[in-house]
């Protein structure tokens, strides 16, 4: 189980040459060294545009393009196997991003199960969203308040550290 997550030196490539200038010279992340620790709460609140999908990205290691370094527990992101990543991903880490990436095909049940059977987890089955949109599929449901409560609930399986 991962307890803390830090980043030292860490830039998105395209903030490179733009270290003097906003976003970059405003940050409380970007170059600085940031630890988010178990069992914290943290919350990133920026303007559009400033790197928190980014940021998200490169803690979930969909991402490589950044100079600096992410590490869990001490130890550098980018040396971890696709073995360690896809543990990691099923055990240690959540990661909603903001488009949501539900299956149009499969019933919002359906689409909350993938993570619990990977995981052996529950989290999400016996919920609002579930209750009432489980047999639709996500094509059907209306609203992105609906899209997001199913991709929420799907999200929240394992807990992740820390809430970011």
């Amino acid at each position: 189980m991962i307890q803390e997550i830090t980043l030292t030196d860490t830039l998105p490539h395209v903030f490179r040459g733009m270290e003097k200038t906003a976003p970059v010279c405003n940050s409380q992340v970007w170059l600085h060294e940031v630890s988010f620790r178990r069992p914290g709460y943290y919350m990133i609140e920026a303007e559009s545009g400033t790197g928190k999908s980014s940021l998200c990205s490169f803690i979930f290691g969909v991402r490589g393009d950044y100079q600096g370094t992410v590490a869990f527990d001490g130890r550098d992101v980018r040396t971890f196997s696709i073995d360690e990543w896809c543990a990691l991903r099923t055990r240690a880490l959540a990661y909603l991003p903001q488009e949501m990436h539900l299956f149009p095909e499969l019933t919002v049940m359906e689409n909350i199960m993938i993570k619990n059977r990977l995981t052996d987890c529950r989290s999400g089955v016996d919920t609002p969203c579930a209750r009432t949109a489980g047999n639709r599929r996500q094509s059907r449901l209306t609203g992105s308040a609906s899209l997001c409560r199913a991709a929420t609930a799907r999200g929240h399986c394992p807990r992740p550290l820390p809430a970011i």
